[in-house]
């Protein structure tokens, strides 16, 4: 584990699929099979889809650009519960939301008991798939718009005052790349609420709750929280909280 590092995007972001698989040695082959062969004998309804992995990470002409190789979600599970073991481990990049209503708000999502990280909790956000790869280019806005529609309800073009990159978060457990978006909403907490229990009566979200944080307090949540977080939670709201002291 390395220290989670939460900066301000200043340059552009670009990731690539170029359409390859990733290759593994025999030995982090096995391994991965027996753990998934353990993981679904517990009766944990998982599915072995696909997941991309980064290849490498580099700087040019002020662009940062993350190249990207095609793995599964055996091989992210096995990297996430046993760091270090694995010859080539799963290098997720991943989008999450900072969003914040109306009134002021910031909003966190608890993961539901049919998660892999049942009761952590995180932002709202998702991995990359398939269908957020335009040509050999990864659409991390309309991913983020997506996770956003799918866990909070909130919809595309109605209650939206900005969707804009704001952070990159590096560091942190397993060296996970969160490209991590301010969203401003036209919603209450109160209103957004009632928005998600619609739509938990509805579908099944991966959050079974929201928390709201107050904006300028919620360098504070850590005082109180006595639930597990995601690795970059408390260090974002710091940065959140460090970045609208300095703005004034």
């Amino acid at each position: 584990m390395s220290k989670v590092i939460i900066q301000n995007i200043k340059s552009k972001i670009t990731a690539f699929y170029h359409g390859e698989t990733i290759e593994l040695n025999e030995r982090d082959k096995r391994e991965i099979n027996e753990y998934w062969k353990k993981l679904t004998n517990d009766g944990r309804p998982l599915i072995r889809g696909p997941v991309f992995t980064i290849l490498d990470i580099s700087n040019s002409h002020n662009e940062l650009n993350i190249n990207l190789s095609l793995t599964d979600y055996a091989h992210y599970m096995y990297t996430i519960n046993n760091p270090g073991r694995l010859t080539r481990e799963c290098m997720v990049v991943f989008t999450s939301a900072l969003v914040e209503t109306v009134d002021g708000y910031l909003v966190i999502g608890e993961m539901g008991s049919h998660t892999s990280t049942p009761g952590r909790l995180q932002c709202p956000g998702g991995g990359i798939d398939k269908s957020d790869i335009k040509g050999r280019i990864v659409d991390f806005e309309g991913n983020i718009v997506s996770e956003l529609a799918e866990e909070l309800g909130i919809e595309q073009g109605i209650d939206y005052h900005k969707v804009i990159p704001k952070y990159i978060k590096t560091g942190g457990d397993n060296n996970f790349v969160a490209i991590i978006f301010y969203v401003n909403i036209s919603l209450t907490k109160d209103e957004l609420q009632r928005r998600f229990e619609i739509l938990q009566s509805s579908k099944q979200s991966e959050f079974q709750s929201l928390q709201f944080i107050e904006k300028k307090k919620c360098a504070d949540f850590s005082k109180i929280n006595k639930k597990p977080v995601v690795d970059y939670l408390y260090p974002l709201l710091y940065k959140v909280q460090e970045d609208a002291s300095r703005e004034g």
